[in-house]
């Protein structure tokens, strides 16, 4: 199996279904320096695995104690494509809520075929 395939098998055996929740940001306000809200946010069902770091990769900078990885597919339970995590959305049904604050993605040659998102509570 090549890495791609071993994400799959992760997680369509190992993981779980959770809502990818996506901000609609519009405009951008330069004299508050922030972008407003559209309308409701954009959600994904998306099967995702949860996994912890391993204490030697916690450096209390980048990645800290609690901080864990969701790792999913580029697709969600449809079948249908979804936009790449950001820094900032949310997952939530995997235990409890979090916000990606990193993202990672995994190519096959130039297809992305998984996403790890570095979360935290």
């Amino acid at each position: 199996m090549d890495t791609s395939e071993n994400f799959r098998f992760l997680i369509t055996r190992r993981g779980r279904n959770a809502t990818l929740i996506q901000d609609n940001l519009s405009a951008y306000d330069p004299t508050t320096g922030t972008y407003s809200s559209s309308s409701d946010p954009d959600e994904y069902t998306v099967k995702t695995y949860m996994a912890d770091y391993k204490l030697d990769e916690v450096d209390g900078n980048t990645v800290i104690l609690g901080d864990r990885k969701a790792v999913m597919t580029t697709v969600d339970t449809t079948g249908i494509a979804f936009p790449k995590p950001s820094v900032g959305d949310k997952i939530e049904g995997v235990g409890d809520t979090v916000k990606v604050v990193d993202v990672q993605e995994i190519f096959n040659s130039t297809t992305t075929v998984a996403y790890i998102c570095q979360v935290r509570e």
